[in-house]
């Protein structure tokens, strides 16, 4: 900031203001959920033209920074008077971190979108690509661009997957899990992308624990273990390093709200059983509580 490099701006909590139009900021918002506009295209259309904005100019679809001043007033109020009700229903800003010398409309703008494009490199090893975009190196940048579209995809390819096998053997159900084994259908460098999507997801009641499985090519099983809500007294480390140390097998890692772990493949059934064990005693013990 000090050498006017990057910026801070209080704006809405919104993730890809720099990039996408407004409606699909409304459609997906993870951070500000607003009843009957979240999760629903036609529900963030309609919910900006009854506030008077036309979401499409001459251009196309309308961005944030299309809006006019009063527009913009109208948008927060709408916002504000739709999650009239929730807990602190005026709890829709947060400070947005800029690079200066990046145009608008550019995934590089804002640092939470650099961040998803650095990420989106890693997920798919590619971090050559992300090393050069953080050198500022031109053509690195538009190669980190298209591999973000291709990680765009592999979420796509990955969440139609789960549509497809809601009802499967795959995915086991219990009143506090959804255990997901993938095996080899997702990548396993997606696997903990697509818990995290589904933990946000309004389709699937707080306080649920997402523990999902991909396998690599070496016979081991990549495991990464999120919940929906982010309930602040569940610390997923522990609870995967639990499991790992019931089974007696494996390496876990990862924080209270993301947590992870790597076992043999051969040792899935046994992990699995172990997890389930593991997740109902706690459901137990916060009833208790």
């Amino acid at each position: 900031m000090k050498n006017n490099l990057i910026e801070v701006k209080r704006g809405l909590k919104f993730f890809g203001v720099q990039t996408k139009p407004i409606y699909k900021l409304l459609q997906y918002s993870s951070d500000i959920c607003i009843p009957g506009v979240t999760g629903s295209e036609s529900g963030s259309v309609s919910f900006l033209n009854s506030l008077g904005i036309d979401p499409k100019n001459q251009k196309g679809w309308k961005k944030i920074a299309d809006l006019t001043q009063d527009e913009q007033k109208r948008l927060i109020a709408g916002i504000i008077m739709k999650r009239n009700g929730q807990v602190n229903p005026g709890d829709i800003f947060s400070n947005n971190y800029l690079l200066i010398g990046e145009v608008d409309d550019s995934p590089f703008r804002d640092a939470k979108e650099f961040s998803t494009l650095l990420n989106s490199c890693g997920r798919l090893e590619k971090a050559s690509i992300g090393i050069g975009a953080c050198l500022n190196d031109k053509k690195m940048k538009e190669l980190a661009v298209d591999n973000l579209a291709t990680y765009r995809k592999e979420i796509v390819n990955a969440l139609n997957w789960y549509k497809d096998n809601k009802d499967s053997g795959k995915i086991i159900r219990k009143k506090n899990c959804i255990i997901i084994n993938a095996e080899e259908e997702v990548l396993p460098t997606m696997i903990g992308t697509l818990g995290s999507i589904l933990s946000k997801s309004v389709d699937i009641e707080k306080n649920i624990f997402i523990l999902s499985l991909a396998r690599n090519i070496d016979d081991t099983t990549k495991i990464s273990l999120r919940v929906s809500g982010n309930p602040d007294n569940v610390n997923l480390k522990e609870i995967i390093s639990k499991i790992i140390t019931k089974i007696n097998h494996g390496s876990s890692g990862g924080h209270i709200f993301a947590s992870g772990a790597v076992i043999d493949t051969d040792k899935e059934d046994v992990f699995i059983k172990a997890a389930l064990e593991v997740m109902e005693n706690i459901l137990i013990e916060e009833n208790i509580a």
